[in-house]
C-alpha cells in the first residue's frame, strides 16, 4: 500500500470505507515525511471546504467531473441542452450507458452515492 500523492486520491480511497451515506473510520499508517499532507487533508475536511485537486489520477478526475455535473443537473434550474452541454464539456458521453469502462464505472458509483443520499 502506497500513501496517494494527492488529496482527490486520498479522499476517494477513504470514502470508500463509508457505504451507503454511513459514517466510517479510517486508520492510515503513514511514514512521517506524509504527516503534514495528512494534517492539511484533515484540516479541509473538518472546514467543510473544497479540496484544490492540482495531479490527480485520470479515474480521480472523472469521478470529480461527474459529481460536479450530478451537481448542476439536481439542481433543476437547467435545461436539457444546458445540460448536454455541460456533458460534453466534462468530456462525459451524451448518454449514460455510452462510454469508456472507466466512465460507465464511474456514473454507476455516482448513482449508488446519490441513492444512498436521498435513503
Amino acid at each position: 500500500y502506497e500513501f496517494p500523492l494527492n488529496m482527490a486520491d486520498y479522499l476517494h480511497r477513504v470514502g470508500r470505507t463509508a457505504r451507503g451515506g454511513r459514517a466510517g473510520r479510517v486508520t492510515t499508517i503513514t511514514p512521517r515525511r506524509y504527516w503534514p499532507f495528512v494534517t492539511k487533508i484533515q484540516q479541509a475536511c473538518k472546514e467543510g471546504r473544497p479540496i484544490e485537486v492540482r495531479h490527480a489520477t485520470k479515474h480521480a478526475k472523472k469521478i470529480l467531473a461527474l459529481e460536479q455535473y450530478q451537481k448542476v443537473a439536481q439542481s433543476g434550474r437547467v435545461n436539457k441542452f444546458t445540460k448536454r452541454a455541460i456533458r460534453k464539456r466534462l468530456g462525459l458521453p451524451p448518454a449514460r450507458n455510452l462510454g469508456s469502462k472507466e466512465t460507465k464505472l464511474a456514473m454507476k458509483q455516482l448513482d449508488r452515492r446519490v441513492r444512498a443520499i436521498k435513503e
